[in-house]
């Protein structure tokens, strides 16, 4: 008959209990809402998610310490380039050098023949009162 039920569906709808439905939630994923498990226990660097409403998140556990360092001890700008300014150069194939080779030293320089020895019999003295 038009409108009456099957007692098998009369049986099968009996078994149902009042306001059910037959949503299955589905997992959360990345972008997608579904049904997490909480009451995870801390292990190591894990932490267990709790809820905030609908929201979840993650305690982690830190301090902060709002440390100020004392860099004092290290060199400042200033002090860097004063001491740059201090600095002996290079000179292109002579090494390290001070460049203040007086004007008198390289006159008495240029008079000393090429190849010219000390003579190792002149005392150390007479050498001295040379100079």
């Amino acid at each position: 008959m038009a409108g009456l039920m099957s007692i098998r569906d009369k049986n099968k709808l009996d078994r149902i209990a009042e306001g059910a439905n037959n949503y299955s939630l589905p997992l959360a994923a990345n972008g997608t809402r579904g049904g997490i498990q909480v009451g995870y226990t801390a292990n190591g660097r894990n932490y267990p998610v709790q809820l905030s409403g609908e929201k979840a998140y993650v305690n982690v556990p830190w301090t902060d310490t709002n440390t100020t360092y004392d860099l004092s001890p290290y060199a400042k700008t200033a002090d860097v380039n004063k001491a740059l300014a201090k600095k002996v150069d290079v000179v292109s194939g002579k090494g390290l050098s001070t460049e203040d080779f007086t004007a008198a030293l390289k006159t008495k320089l240029n008079g000393i023949a090429t190849g010219a020895t000390a003579d190792s019999a002149i005392p150390i003295s007479v050498i001295d009162a040379l100079n």
